[in-house]
């Protein structure tokens, strides 16, 4: 089966015009990889970019959460 690959992460995110309030959470994320160590199932209908916890962290932190 051909795996299809998805968009990586927006490499250019927007931080928001607001202020998130203390505490704010992410309450729906994805942690991709890396795939050499954490390999993905060999009949997956897509294979996902690395997107691991470092640049989720990094997201968070631009954003303000």
């Amino acid at each position: 089966m051909a795996t299809k690959l998805i968009a990586a992460p927006d490499p250019n995110p927007i931080k928001p015009s607001v202020t998130l309030p203390p505490g704010a959470c992410d309450a729906h994320c994805h942690v991709f990889g890396p795939g050499d160590t954490f390999p993905y199932h060999p009949d997956r209908a897509y294979t996902p970019p690395d997107a691991g916890k470092e640049t989720l962290r990094a997201l968070h932190d631009f954003l303000g959460i």
